[in-house]
């Protein structure tokens, strides 16, 4: 098939050319709605997913900030609080970290720090969950 940005004179060249023409339409148009359904279905994908990590990311900090300070106040701290404690530390690590990156990618088209910036991150974000995998045992 042509394309629609050719010129007249090779759509047209032969004895059928309105019907080429009207393809060559046709096929451009129908292939750009699948486009636009693709990318309006991913966009929708990403605006639902961004607006989960925000809700988790403002209850994560406002819980865990509360359930932390709970335990610097409270100076007799029995095992299972030190344990909690410690819980509540790897959350908001979490938070900051790992859910903030989410976030930025799925507000940006592109990753801002460039390739560098995106592998740095990647590896901040899985040292971080190690860390709280290890903290746990």
């Amino acid at each position: 098939m042509s394309n629609i940005s050719e010129p007249m004179a090779y759509v047209c060249s032969g004895t059928n050319c309105a019907e080429t023409f009207t393809d060559t339409v046709l096929d451009n148009v129908t292939h750009n709605d699948e486009l636009i359904l693709f990318f309006e279905t991913i966009r929708e994908r990403t605006q639902f997913e961004l607006y989960t990590y925000t809700l988790l990311f403002v209850i994560g900090i406002f819980s865990n900030t509360y359930v932390l300070i709970h335990f610097v106040r409270d100076r007799n701290l029995s095992p299972s609080s030190y344990l909690i404690k410690h819980l509540t530390i790897a959350d908001l690590m979490v938070i900051f970290v790992t859910i903030t990156i989410e976030i930025v990618w799925r507000l940006s088209v592109s990753w801002p720090t460039g390739v560098v910036g995106c592998k740095l991150a990647q590896v901040r974000k899985n040292l971080i969950q190690l860390f709280v995998n290890f903290s746990l045992s």
